[in-house]
């Protein structure tokens, strides 16, 4: 039985891998002092870079990669407005509430007949009419025929 300290046919030394601890080695043995070099590709050790410090530019790659790119400052900003057509004041003012809540502008109307002459009016840009089927004067269906039947209002979505 071979003992911890004796080389066996398979194996090296302890001798052979003794004061190797922080040199380079090469294979399980150690370089000598010009093979080092070469080694280390020829670069002297206070020329490394150190371990605290960042390599010359990589602070300003960093600072580029941490940068956040804000899209919403290059895209236009458009608030949609919606025509709501709701007969029902409370319902109205509800939906009214949680449309603009979400962002929209909301132009009522207590029926069709209102949201029709609003419609007329070119300079009111609507992007979006929200209406309530059954009205009094004019319904959300002969809204939505009046609409589509307009030259200038039947690109207008309608939702009934």
């Amino acid at each position: 039985m071979v003992s911890a300290g004796q080389a066996g046919a398979d194996g090296p030394s302890t001798s052979d891998i003794r004061g190797t601890g922080n040199g380079a080695v090469e294979n399980g043995h150690a370089l000598k002092a010009n093979e080092d070099k070469e080694w280390r590709g020829g670069i002297k050790e206070e020329d490394w870079p150190s371990t605290h410090s960042a390599p010359p530019g990589l602070d300003e790659q960093k600072q580029q990669q941490d940068r956040v790119i804000r899209w919403e400052k290059f895209l236009p900003v458009k608030t949609l407005r919606v025509l709501l057509v709701e007969n029902d004041d409370c319902t109205r003012h509800v939906v009214r509430a949680l449309l603009r809540k979400c962002g929209y502008e909301v132009i009522s109307a207590e029926n069709g007949l209102h949201a029709w002459q609003y419609l007329e009016d070119v300079q009111n840009r609507i992007d979006l009419v929200l209406t309530e089927v059954a009205m009094p004067c004019l319904s959300g269906i002969g809204l939505l025929s009046k609409i589509t039947s307009h030259s200038i209002c039947k690109g207008i979505p309608v939702i009934s």
